[in-house]
């Protein structure tokens, strides 16, 4: 039987693309699941959405009126809520079942199932929050796309290329940035850089005129993670992404909520991390970056046991929902 499930991603200007990125390759499994899914979201979502392919139906909603509306007019069967303004009122007003995507653990739930990918994530940090929930926690549960659990498990002795990718938030043209700092400390690789097609850095890296500046406009990101030595990009879903990858990784933080979870990743070793908003941040990422040049230090990261990710949390979630809704 055809199980219909609603996902209803934040999308909002300057930010919140990885929501709409990690419900639509949950929505992809959910498909693979037998599942038939739509999507409530901003017009930005809706926009976004269109361009990363996807066919399906898309109603557009932004005032929480307007979405309760659009889920219930859709009759589903499960409700999946992915936007940190909404909470156990939301969850307990939607039709169904509903699964919550939940990264801060700031905030009560009245959902059946809970994702938390967070590394370090215990049950006991949902267990006044989500006392109902079915707890689905850790990396394990990462929801990502299609093509990266292709690890390497022993990195080049040189970086002969670099994976810069801010997602979709190019926050004051940080990848251009970045590429500006960096490049002159590794003049003789080659620099693959992935952005929207609207992003504040396609003009000035396009001006640099520079052979070994490679610049992938709405790029499946995928083939070249794989094909890089050294990633360097934001915090978020891209984290799991490179580690599922195999791939070694420099991150900036960008916003407020990836901060906590960034300081455990690089406290544990899984990644180096420099902060956006340090007064030292150009010297910082200079520094950690000529780090990860050394080979030891990228294979220490590699083979850092701490927060593995297989790359196949999305099928788990899946499967985990279609069950509850199956009974």
């Amino acid at each position: 039987m055809t199980r219909r499930i609603v996902l209803t991603p934040a999308c909002l200007s300057g930010g919140g693309g990885g929501h709409v990125v990690r419900t639509l390759a949950l929505a992809r499994a959910l498909e693979a699941e037998g599942a038939t899914c739509t999507f409530v979201t901003s017009p930005l979502g809706g926009e976004l959405l269109a361009r990363l392919g996807w066919n399906g139906a898309v109603a557009v909603a932004e005032a929480r009126a307007t979405r309760l509306a659009a889920i219930r007019a859709a009759t589903p069967e499960a409700v999946v809520v992915d936007d940190y303004s909404l909470d156990a009122a939301f969850e307990q007003e939607s039709p169904g079942l509903v699964m919550a995507i939940d990264d801060l653990a700031d905030r009560p739930h009245t959902c059946a199932l809970l994702l938390d990918s967070a590394h370090g994530r215990a049950d006991a940090d949902y267990s006044t929050l989500a006392p109902r929930a079915r707890l689905l926690l850790g990396p394990d549960y990462a929801l990502l796309r299609q093509g990266f659990a292709a690890p390497r498990r022993e990195p080049p002795h040189r970086v002969g290329r670099v994976f810069v990718s801010f997602g979709l938030s190019d926050v004051d043209g940080i990848a251009a940035r970045a590429v500006r700092m960096l490049r002159p400390l590794l003049p003789e690789a080659l620099f693959d850089v992935a952005l929207a097609a609207d992003a504040p850095s396609v003009a000035p890296l396009r001006a640099l005129d520079d052979p070994g500046v490679a610049v992938h406009l709405d790029a499946d990101v995928a083939p070249l993670m794989r094909a890089a030595d050294l990633g360097v990009g934001a915090g978020g879903g891209m984290v799991w992404e490179r580690r599922a990858a195999g791939l070694p990784q420099l991150i900036v933080t960008v916003a407020e909520n990836q901060r906590p979870m960034a300081a455990r990743l690089a406290r544990d070793g899984v990644l180096a991390a420099v902060d956006l908003a340090s007064p030292t941040f150009e010297a910082d990422l200079a520094a950690a970056f000529t780090r990860l040049l050394d080979p030891a230090a990228r294979l220490a990261q590699i083979d850092c046991p701490h927060a593995r990710c297989d790359g196949l949390g999305v099928q788990r979630a899946a499967r985990a929902l279609v069950e509850a809704v199956t009974g």
